[in-house]
C-alpha cells in the first residue's frame, strides 16, 4: 500500500509539474505578444478613404510590426478579418516584408440601393499578428471601424 501511495504522489508531482509548465509558457507568450506594436494606416486618393471604399473602389489598409524595441519585425504571418458589416479584403494573409510592412487591399459592395445615399455603412475588421508567440496561439491584436457612406451623384 505504501508503494501505491508514492506512486500516486509521484504521479500528482508531475502532473502538476507540466501543468505550472504550461502555465509559464501561456504567460511567457502573453508578455511577449505585448511588446509587439502593430500600427495601422489606409490610402487616401481624391476623396477621402471611406467615400473611395464607398463608391465601391478598393482601399489599402497598411500594416507595420514593430517590436517591444522598436524595430521592423520581418516575415511574421499577419491575418485580417471583417467581422462585422460589409466588405471583403483580396487576401486575408500577408506576411511582413524587410521594414515590417504590409499591405491589405480592402473593398466594399458598390452603391445599389438609394438608401446609401442617406446611411452611412460600417465594417469592423481585427488585425492579427500571428507569429508573435512561441509556444500557445496569443496574437497581437487592433480592430479598426471604418465608417463609410457614398458621394452623392
Amino acid at each position: 500500500m505504501e508503494e501505491k501511495k508514492k506512486k500516486s504522489i509521484l504521479t500528482l508531482i508531475i502532473v502538476d509539474a507540466i501543468l505550472l509548465l504550461l502555465v509559464l509558457m501561456y504567460i511567457f507568450d502573453m508578455i511577449r505578444a505585448s511588446t509587439f506594436s502593430l500600427q495601422l494606416g489606409y490610402s487616401e486618393g481624391d476623396h477621402t478613404f471611406t467615400e473611395w471604399l464607398a463608391d465601391g473602389n478598393p482601399g489599402e489598409i497598411y500594416v507595420q510590426l514593430k517590436d517591444g524595441s522598436g524595430k521592423p519585425v520581418v516575415g511574421h504571418s499577419v491575418y485580417a478579418l471583417v467581422e462585422a458589416g460589409d466588405g471583403q479584403f483580396e487576401s486575408n494573409r500577408a506576411i511582413t516584408d524587410e521594414e515590417g510592412k504590409l499591405t491589405f487591399v480592402f473593398t466594399v459592395p458598390e452603391k445599389k440601393q438609394a438608401i446609401w445615399e442617406y446611411t452611412a455603412q460600417k465594417s469592423e475588421i481585427r488585425i492579427y499578428d500571428e507569429d508573435n508567440s512561441v509556444f500557445f496561439l496569443v496574437p497581437k491584436t487592433r480592430h479598426l471601424t471604418i465608417s463609410y457612406k457614398p458621394i452623392a451623384d
